[in-house]
């Protein structure tokens, strides 16, 4: 199972994290949306 976070910085980026809950909490994938 995957979930995915969805950030919203003061200065409007946007960061999202998608991480495995079944490899400890792992992140798999690490963006930054400008």
């Amino acid at each position: 199972m995957i979930n995915k976070f969805v950030f919203y910085l003061l200065n409007e980026h946007k960061i999202i994290i998608y991480y495995n809950v079944e490899e400890t909490h792992k992140i798999i994938k690490y963006e930054v949306e400008r």
